[in-house]
This record gives C-alpha cells, structure tokens and sequence, in this order.
C-alpha cells in the first residue's frame, strides 16, 4: 500500500473515552489537561469538543452535560459534531476513570507519531520544491525536537527539591568552581563560574572590546576544565576569529598576521599555539545571517554528538529574523531572545549572547551602560540571567589614569550580586586578562 494512503496512528475509541470521562467528572480536565490539547485529537468532531471544554473552562464556568451542548448549541458547532445524542453517547463509554491519565499519555504518543509523518511529508515536498536545504534542515529538526519537549509537569515538594540541592552542595569541594570557568577569577569566585541553562547577556557599544573578552570566556572552559565549546561567529569569518585567538595567545599584533611581517620566533610561537589548540574542544560556526531555529538546530544535532558545554552566540542583532512578514523588530528580537533562554533550559547550560547597545550611551555625560541601553527589545533583559556591560574610559577620556583597562559592570543578576569587575588588554589588543598586562610581562607567567 502506498504509505500517504494508510491511515495515520489513531484510537477513536481511546478518545471517545477520554472525553466521555472529563464530561462526566469535570474535575478531571485539570490533571488530564497537560497531556492534551484539541490537536491531539484525530476525529475533528473531538477536536472540536475538547476545544469547547477549553473555551467553558477558560470563562470559570464548570463543565457538564448540558453545559457544553448548550455552549456548543450557542456557537452553531454542536450539529457539525454529532449532535446533543453524540456528545451524551460519549459518557457511555466510561467504565472507570482510574487509568485515564494513561490512556492521554497513549492519546498524546499517537498525536507525536502523525506529526511525524506530516512534517516527514512536508520536508519531502520541499525537497521536490527545491527549497534551501539549510531552511528544511532547520525546520525539520527544530519541529521534530519540540515534540519531544512534552514533559510530564508534575508537582514536586520543596522537601525533595532541598535534599536535592543538598546533596548537590555536599559534593562541592571548598575553592572550586562548579559551574563553567569565565576566566575572570573574581567571577568565578563570586558565582561558581557560569551555571546551568543561564542567559548570560555580554553587551557594549562598538570598539569596547565584546568579542575580545568572548573569547577569554571560551578559552578558560576548553583548557582549564576540557570543557567542550561550541561559538557562533555571525560577525567576523573563522580566519578573522582565528587572528584574534592567534594574537590573543601568543601577544604578536594581529596586523603583522595579516601582511605578513613575522620573524622566525613569531612563526614558532604561533605554530605552538595552533598545535595547542588541535587538542582543543572549540568548535567554531561562522555562517552568517543563521536564524534562532538554525542555532538550536544546530547546536541540538552538535549536543547529540558529544555534550556541549557552552555556547557563545556573537552577536544577538545579527540573528537572522524568523518571520517573513512584517512584525517589528522588537518582536523579532523578542522571538530570539527568548528562544536563546530555551536553548540553554533544553541542553542544561549556560549560553553568552552578545548584543549591541542603543546610541542613547552616547547622549549621557556618563557614558557606563544601563539596562535601558540594551537595543531592540526590553525581551533581553527579562530572558536574561546575567547582564554584563563592557566599558572602557580610555576610549571616551584619552587623558584617564585608566588606560588599558575594561570595566565589567554586572546590572542584572539573578542569583547574586551587581557590581563592577576590572580585566585588563595591552595597547594593540593582543592581551587580555584579569591581571595587568605590566605585571604579566614582568613575571613572564603563562595565563594557563
């Protein structure tokens, strides 16, 4: 038989059944109401049904018999499912309500196996229809990984939650981070490194120095803790971001990289370092104009390979726009941001976004950022954890006693305090550290 012609997954029966139940003990739709929604229904008429159900409930009236053929009376659908004889035969069928939460689990596995088969046909027709494979990809993984994010929602007791937290702080070991290194010791200290399924929000004005201290935060992780790295570079092209790391290393100007005025100690020092980082964990994707649903994409199928530690999204305003209509870019961002926060829940870790700042910095005697500065959409602000704020006096004082210096300024966090943090760059951008470069190069200390 041909496989559009068979008929998809379904259980009439079990339906019926279902519905027959929250009819007769109303009480049950609240428990039953996290497994179900009326698509999860095959016949169209019990769509429909449950979706007036919803409609009663949503109103704070109760839900009977009479209610719901009155109300579906009222909205002329009732004569387009049965009639009031069909929705009264649906009651007949219920022996017992004391497996019926099993029964919506079995509803809702059935529900997940067409929505196979409809996106499996769909990407099938857009192959024939020659779309761009990237866009298929995307959309495909990304649909048929949200169906498995059905989870069973239950209530948990804050004793069981406190034991669990317990035992987890007795596992730590005094001095130790347990979250991913950032490179910045007082970071580190203050909030055990980056924590599980945090936004971390990285955002400055142009010239502050974002991607440079990216890149520390995802160097610290790969060496010290051999964690895995996954950046997206939606900026600058891999050979660029591979200059930075380069110069970043070894101290050697990045512009003698690019003409070529190296001397026989330069090309050592970098072949060293590209050495070191074969057996690096850092994975770099520079494709630009990627789409929130192709980053998930992406870093769910990379995930799959081997756990990702963290992801590094550079930078939030060069996210390609998901809708194709003519929705504002408030909601546009709005839709990425809150997609970056679920990609960091889905995988269980922290994900760095970088984001631009409004040029209303720029208008103020002091130039420090607040959170109001944060372009676009006030979205970033609510999706995030952290908000950090780059800033660097020299650039707006040429005369300041703070030369070479980079105020971290953390104005939003969840878990902890706000303050401000120092690191530190060399003239031509080619160090950066939580110490100062002059007392570096003193001791001659490699950072790792």
């Amino acid at each position: 038989m041909n496989d559009f012609a068979k008929i998809p997954p379904q259980d009439i029966d079990l339906e019926k059944i279902i519905l027959g139940a929250i009819i007769l003990e109303p009480g049950q739709f609240d428990i039953l109401q996290k497994y179900l929604k009326p698509e999860t229904f095959y016949l169209q008429a019990h769509s429909k049904i449950f979706e007036s159900i919803i409609k009663i409930k949503n109103t704070g009236a109760p839900v009977d018999l009479i209610i719901l053929t009155n109300y579906m009376r009222e909205n002329q659908i009732l004569d387009n499912v049965g009639g009031a004889y069909y929705i009264s035969s649906l009651t007949s069928n219920v022996a017992s309500g004391a497996n019926l939460e099993t029964y919506c689990q079995k509803l809702a596995e059935l529900f997940i196996k067409r929505e196979i088969i409809r996106l499996s046909h769909e990407s099938i027709n857009k192959v024939y229809e020659n779309k761009d494979i990237v866009d298929i990809y995307a959309n495909l993984v990304n649909s048929l990984d949200s169906l498995f994010d059905f989870k069973l929602c239950e209530n948990k007791k804050i004793s069981d939650v406190m034991d669990d937290r317990l035992e987890h702080i007795s596992k730590m070991e005094p001095g130790k981070i347990i979250g991913i290194s950032s490179g910045i010791s007082n970071i580190d200290t203050t909030f055990g490194g980056w924590q599980d399924s945090d936004m971390i929000t990285l955002a400055a004005r142009p010239s502050m120095g974002k991607t440079a201290v990216s890149l520390l935060f995802a160097k610290a992780p790969i060496f010290r803790q051999r964690k895995k790295v996954l950046y997206f570079s939606l900026e600058m092209p891999g050979f660029r971001l591979a200059d930075r790391i380069l110069s970043l290393e070894t101290g050697i100007n990045s512009e003698l990289m690019q003409n070529g005025n190296l001397t026989d100690k330069d090309w050592l020092s970098l072949s060293d370092t590209a050495q070191r980082y074969r057996s690096a964990n850092f994975l770099v994707n520079d494709e630009s104009g990627l789409t929130i649903e192709e980053i998930r994409a992406i870093s769910v199928l990379e995930n799959r390979k081997e756990k990702i530690d963290l992801i590094i999204i550079d930078y939030i305003q060069l996210i390609g726009f998901s809708f194709r209509d003519s929705r504002s870019t408030n909601d546009q961002v709005s839709h990425i941001s809150k997609n970056i926060k679920n990609l960091g829940k889905k995988l269980n870790i922290p994900v760095i976004a970088l984001s631009q700042l409004s040029r209303d910095v720029e208008k103020r005697s002091n130039k420090r950022p607040e959170l109001s500065d944060l372009r676009d959409s006030g979205s970033i602000e609510q999706d995030s954890d952290l908000v950090m704020f780059l800033y660097r006096d020299e650039y707006y004082n040429p005369e300041t006693d703070n030369k070479n210096e980079i105020e971290i300024i953390i104005r939003k966090n969840r878990n902890g305090r706000i303050g401000t943090d120092t690191i530190y760059k060399n003239d031509n951008w080619s160090y950066i550290s939580d110490r100062p470069y002059e007392e570096w190069i003193s001791e001659r200390i490699p950072e790792f």
